[in-house]
């Protein structure tokens, strides 16, 4: 229940009071661990977003600095899965924008028919794109979890259960996933109150198996 608290007041305040109902519903389903791991100092935004490669390999940057951050909520101590969440909502970041690009440079000036061979060896390669973007997805998430996991002094932060850890990873991403909706809808006038409708894919998104 003190994990769900601090979730939910950390719920973006554009949402309209049926659509956070709605979300809060969704997420108390996955606090139901008795065994939530260790709750330590976080750093809230370790995204890709914040990487840098410097001479001598990778460093992260500008820890807490997003724009819509609270200094107070996210001072108090959490799960670090916090921190592997933002990496790893990087990753489905970075997936998508590549195959968004990709799709625009497949765009022809004319959409063909639908059903022509030329509209169907187009939807063809569209598919293609998704399926490589969620491959490489798949395949970054995989190496990310794997080297976080590789230092044993990692486990003795994290919940026991590999259910209660998937279940704790798919709250904080579902968390990320709601900034991001609120991000790309700030400058919408009608949207400065989020509808229930507008939050469904994250009202319905089952638990991401990741261990």
């Amino acid at each position: 229940d003190a994990l769900l608290d601090i979730v939910t007041e950390r719920l973006p305040f554009q949402l309209s009071d049926e659509a956070a109902a709605a979300v809060e519903t969704s997420l108390s389903r996955l606090v139901y661990a008795d065994d939530l791991g260790s709750f330590i100092r976080v750093h809230n935004n370790v995204d890709l977003g914040n990487v840098e490669r410097i001479r001598s390999g990778w460093r992260f940057h500008r820890f807490g600095c997003r724009s819509e951050s609270d200094v107070e909520l996210e001072a108090r101590p959490l799960s670090p899965l916090v921190d592997l969440a933002g990496l790893l909502h990087g990753c489905g970041a970075v997936a998508a924008a590549a195959a968004a690009a990709v799709l625009v440079e497949l765009a022809p000036e004319n959409e063909p028919e639908p059903g022509s061979p030329q509209w169907l060896l187009l939807d063809g390669d569209r598919r293609e794109v998704e399926v490589l973007a969620d491959a490489w997805e798949d395949r970054a998430a995989d190496a990310i979890i794997a080297g976080y996991t590789s230092n044993d002094a990692v486990h003795r932060l994290l919940p026991v259960e590999r259910i209660s850890r998937d279940a704790l990873l798919t709250l904080f991403e579902l968390e990320l996933v709601l900034r991001d909706l609120v991000r790309t809808r700030s400058n919408d006038a009608a949207m400065l109150s989020l509808p229930v409708d507008a939050v469904g894919d994250v009202v319905d998104a089952p638990i991401r198996l990741r261990w």
